[in-house]
């Protein structure tokens, strides 16, 4: 589990191992949107905004915010604030989420397990459809 976070965090990061600093503010174009492939399987916000950078096609380009896009999805009424094991507030699908394509499951972490949300491709055109109002 461990190694997949790793290689989720690689991907992210354009194969880069580490952090890349990206210097350019993220935009994209319709026409670019266009070309976004949704996931077969369900994929993490990061990997989910890492495939939206990807297709705006420049490799300088910040992703789209993930907090933004969470935050979006919690005014709609998909996800909700919850406190996990230790307390700690996290963003998790509510029933109407989960009915619209979220998933959880548990991975490994560098802190441990934790409990991740996974997004599948109706939520993913969901969020496409609502990027303009989401990244305002």
């Amino acid at each position: 589990h461990y190694v997949s976070g790793v290689l989720e965090q690689v991907i992210a990061n354009g194969g880069m191992v580490g952090r890349k600093e990206r210097s350019v503010e993220f935009s994209i174009t319709r026409a670019q949107m266009a070309h976004i492939q949704l996931t077969q399987f369900p994929v993490g916000i990061n990997e989910f905004a890492e495939n939206i950078r990807a297709a705006a096609g420049n490799p300088d380009m910040k992703r789209p915010n993930t907090g933004k896009i969470t935050a979006w999805l919690m005014r709609q009424g998909l996800m909700e604030l919850t406190a996990d094991a230790e307390g700690k507030s996290r963003r998790m699908p509510t029933e109407a989420g989960l009915r619209a394509g979220m998933s959880t499951r548990m991975r490994t972490g560098q802190n441990g397990e934790y409990l991740a949300v996974y997004y599948d491709a109706n939520i993913q055109r969901l969020i496409l459809d609502h990027l303009e109002e989401i990244l305002k």
